[in-house]
């Protein structure tokens, strides 16, 4: 499956507008869509919804319905999950049913708009992630809340994409460009990647291993920290007491640092819908 001829949109807008990314990561980007260019593709830049919108409607399905599997063990032994997990499961707690059933309709208009990229565009080229994998003990569970990544709108498509190493920083860690294909289009994106890697990953680099080994350790989460005032925990403390979960010192703190980026999700998705605009989970067969 040759990519001469395929049209590749390169969604620019992921890394100049919506999010974060690191000057090598946009010069490898531009070597990237420099080599789909040679291997024959039409390339040209694409624009779908700003990131932020795809990560509204993820984050407020997805960690509803993950709450909902493990509610549970979540009221009746949280403790025994780790903080991580806890950090972005438990802000499901600050959701309503209007919420969820907002992002449902928001990612029904998603999901058209696409209509028109796809027809446009045969693959999509988006960087996948903002710079190289950071150190462990610079993970802070909060960042979860706080900013979009670059990986959430193909979850929300739906359809196939394949992260692949596009470089090298200059600390010598990877960077990672993602190609995206239609619903059910996997064979194209998978041809596409094969042709693209020999040209952009340096497959042979290695790591210098020769320096003696350092135990590893893994290191402590820090404890999650807020600036919420009386008024908004005494409204996350009713919230989880109407859902029957008991609250500590770890879990309140949890639930406060993310309220407000959960809470914000939700204003965000509350517009004005039209009838047409059903929830995803609705379908029509028109005869």
């Amino acid at each position: 499956m040759p990519l001469k001829g395929l049209r590749v949109g390169v969604l620019r807008h992921f890394w100049e507008e919506d999010g974060k990314a690191t000057p090598d990561v946009a010069a490898a980007m531009a070597r990237t869509a420099e080599a789909l260019a040679s291997l024959g593709a039409v390339v040209e830049t694409a624009r779908i919804a700003p990131v932020q919108d795809w990560y509204d409607v993820k984050i407020v399905i997805a960690e509803s319905e993950l709450f909902n599997v493990h509610r549970t063990d979540l009221l009746t032994r949280p403790r025994d999950f780790g903080q991580d997990f806890l950090a972005r499961s438990l802000g499901a707690l600050l959701f309503t049913g209007q919420d969820y059933v907002a992002a449902q309709r928001r990612r029904r208009q998603l999901l058209a708009e696409m209509r028109d990229v796809y027809r446009r565009f045969d693959l999509l080229l988006a960087p996948t992630a903002g710079g190289a994998a950071p150190r462990l003990d610079a993970h802070r569970t909060g960042q979860f809340w706080k900013a979009p990544n670059f990986t959430t709108p193909f979850n929300v498509t739906a359809g196939p994409a394949l992260s692949l190493c596009i470089g090298f920083s200059d600390a010598g860690l990877p960077l990672a460009g993602q190609l995206v294909g239609r619903p059910f289009d996997d064979a194209r994106v998978l041809a596409a990647c094969a042709q693209l890697e020999p040209l952009v990953s340096e497959r042979a680099r290695r790591p210098d291993l020769s320096r003696p080994a350092t135990p590893a350790t893994v290191p402590t989460l820090p404890p999650p920290t807020h600036d919420l005032g009386a008024e908004e925990l005494r409204r996350i403390e009713a919230i989880a007491a109407a859902a029957g979960f008991p609250l500590d010192d770890l879990t309140l703190g949890l639930l406060a640092e993310a309220a407000p980026y959960a809470w914000a999700m939700g204003r965000r998705l509350r517009r004005d819908f039209s009838y047409a605009d059903e929830p995803s989970s609705i379908f029509v067969h028109k005869i």
